[in-house]
C-alpha cells in the first residue's frame, strides 16, 4: 500500500508535471483537492482497470506553479458535510426524476403526439380519496419533468382571470378552492399515480392515461426507502381537524347539585341529567376543540 498525493504541498518553485499527467489519466478535476490511497484494480466491463479510495477531501485550492504545474494550498478547516436531510431531498428528487424517465422514453405512440399532460396528485393506494405532501410533491414535480422534455403540460388549478392579492398574504392566481375541472380526450391525457407505504419502503405506480375509458398509454414504478424526509411529507396528508364544540361538566358543579336536589328529599339525579338542567358554570358550556 503506499499514497498517492494527487495535491502534493510543494514549494511554489516546483513543477508538477507528474501529477498533471495522473490527473488526466484518472479524470479527476484539478479544482478538487484530494488525498487518495492507491487499493489495487477492479473489473468493470470485463476490463481490468485501475481501483483507488479516497481518504480525504480538503477545503484547500490549486494555483499555477508558472511552470504548467500546480501548487496545493491545504485547507486548515475539514470540508463541511452536506446536511443528511438536504441529501435525503435530492433524492426523492432523483427518484421522481426516474418515474418520469420511465413515462416518456422512447415515446413512439402516434396517439400522444401533441397531447398535454395533466398531472395529478398521487394517492395512497388504499384509499384513493386521500394523499399527502408526498403525493403532492410528485404532480407538483412532474409538471417540470415533463416540460423539460417537450411534452406539454397544462396548469388547471387556475382561480379565474384575476389574480388575487391579500394585503401582507401576497398574490396569488392558483387555487384548490372546492370544484371540478371538465377534461375531455381532444388533447388531454392524465397523469394519475399510487403509492403504499409498508414502513421501510414507499412503492409508486404512475400511469399516463385517456381519460374517457382509462386507457393506459404508458406505465412507470418505483420503489424508495422511507427517509426521514420521506417519512414527514407522507405524515402530511392535509386532511385539518374541523372545530366543533361538546359539553364538559365540572365533577364539582355535578356534586353540588346533587348535594342541592339530595337536601330539598329529592333523590340524587344522575350527571347527565344534571348537566342538562339549569345553565350552570362557564365550563359546563363547553369548549370549541380545534
Amino acid at each position: 500500500m503506499y499514497r498517492i498525493f494527487w495535491a502534493l504541498l510543494i514549494s511554489a518553485f516546483t513543477a508538477l508535471p507528474a501529477m498533471a499527467q495522473q490527473n488526466a489519466a484518472s479524470g479527476l478535476n484539478a479544482d478538487t483537492p484530494l488525498v487518495i490511497e492507491s487499493s489495487g484494480d477492479a473489473v468493470v466491463n470485463g476490463r481490468k482497470v485501475p481501483l483507488s479510495t479516497i481518504n480525504r477531501l480538503d477545503t484547500g485550492y490549486f494555483i499555477p506553479d508558472g511552470k504548467g504545474g500546480l501548487i496545493w494550498s491545504q485547507g486548515k478547516q475539514p470540508r463541511p458535510e452536506m446536511a443528511p436531510s438536504y441529501l435525503d431531498a435530492r433524492e426523492i428528487k432523483l427518484q421522481v426524476r426516474e418515474i418520469a424517465e420511465q413515462l416518456l422514453a422512447n415515446i413512439q405512440q402516434q396517439e400522444l403526439r401533441g397531447k398535454i399532460a395533466l398531472p395529478t396528485s398521487f394517492v395512497n393506494q388504499d384509499n384513493f380519496e386521500q394523499t399527502s405532501a408526498f403525493g403532492r410533491y410528485i404532480a407538483e414535480q412532474m409538471f417540470h419533468e415533463f416540460n423539460q422534455r417537450g411534452f406539454q403540460t397544462r396548469e388547471y388549478r387556475l382561480s379565474g382571470q384575476d389574480i388575487r392579492m391579500g394585503e401582507g398574504a401576497g398574490d396569488f392566481y392558483l387555487s384548490r378552492a372546492k370544484g371540478k375541472v371538465k377534461v375531455t380526450d381532444g388533447a388531454n391525457v392524465v397523469l394519475v399515480g399510487t403509492y403504499y407505504q409498508d414502513g421501510v419502503n414507499v412503492f409508486v405506480n404512475a400511469r399516463l392515461i385517456r381519460p374517457s375509458d382509462g386507457y393506459v398509454y404508458r406505465t412507470a414504478q418505483m420503489v424508495m426507502p422511507i427517509t426521514p424526509t420521506t417519512r414527514t411529507m407522507l405524515a402530511r396528508t392535509g386532511r385539518r381537524l374541523e372545530s366543533g364544540s361538546m359539553q364538559i361538566v365540572s365533577k364539582e358543579w355535578v356534586m353540588e347539585r346533587q348535594s342541592g336536589s339530595s337536601g330539598r328529599g329529592s333523590k340524587q339525579r344522575p350527571a347527565a341529567e344534571a348537566q342538562s338542567a339549569g345553565n350552570g358554570s362557564p365550563v359546563d358550556q363547553g369548549f370549541d376543540i380545534h
